[in-house]
């Protein structure tokens, strides 16, 4: 499966021709500077909450039952809990992200301020393998994948089983037409603040071609 990288020409041919990749940050994106498409205040963070109506700690099952084991904000047994709402926020941890696409389609490339060409990653495990070696000899990371975004509200409610899917894994439904893809790497180093970078490398030409957009 190819993955599309749709930008100005200039930042393509740096691609094609010297293996120029900006590796961006999860919460570089959350700054105003960014243009129509970057831009999100919002990146990596949501809530889950679960309302509840009349709950006792006798009751071993159902969803009010999931909630309080889940949420785990009281303990014990012996108690009743009456018209009460739990909520969680996450706000998930920084880390580097290069964001493609999943789709070729002009409707795609509409999306992005100036984008007028594009890059297919025809060989995405290479392309990310070698973009994972370069980032360890700058700052240790570990390679989490390469995930297809989840569209949909930050609010959620509890699905009975666990938190859902990953904040860094989510966003609104207004950026549904981006059809984004997005590779993670996550630090190592917990203490150590991160920033995007700018890195080439010759060796990711082999694995990127132009592509024209229909």
């Amino acid at each position: 499966m190819s993955v599309f990288k749709y930008s100005e020409r200039k930042w393509s041919e740096l691609l094609l021709n010297c293996g120029g990749v900006r590796v961006g940050t999860l919460y570089d994106f959350r700054k105003d500077e960014h243009k129509r498409g970057v831009l999100d205040k919002h990146e990596g963070t949501k809530k889950v909450s679960h309302d509840i109506k009349n709950y006792s700690s006798n009751v071993k099952s159902g969803l009010d039952h999931a909630a309080v084991e889940k949420f785990g904000f009281i303990k014990g047994d012996g108690y009743t809990l009456t018209d009460i709402r739990f909520e969680r926020h996450f706000n998930a941890s920084d880390c580097y992200i290069h964001c493609t696409a999943h789709l070729l389609s002009q409707s795609v490339m509409d999306e992005f301020d100036k984008a007028d060409s594009c890059v297919e990653i025809f060989r995405v495990g290479a392309f990310y393998r070698r973009i994972t070696d370069v980032l360890n000899k700058i700052n240790p990371v570990h390679f989490y994948g390469v995930h297809k975004i989840t569209y949909g509200e930050r609010d959620e409610l509890f699905n009975g089983e666990n938190f859902g899917i990953r904040a860094d894994l989510i966003k609104e439904l207004r950026y549904e037409p981006q059809c984004e893809m997005r590779a993670i790497w996550i630090p190592k180093s917990k203490n150590r603040h991160i920033t995007p970078l700018n890195i080439e490398d010759k060796s990711l030409t082999k694995y990127c071609r132009e592509v024209r957009v229909p």
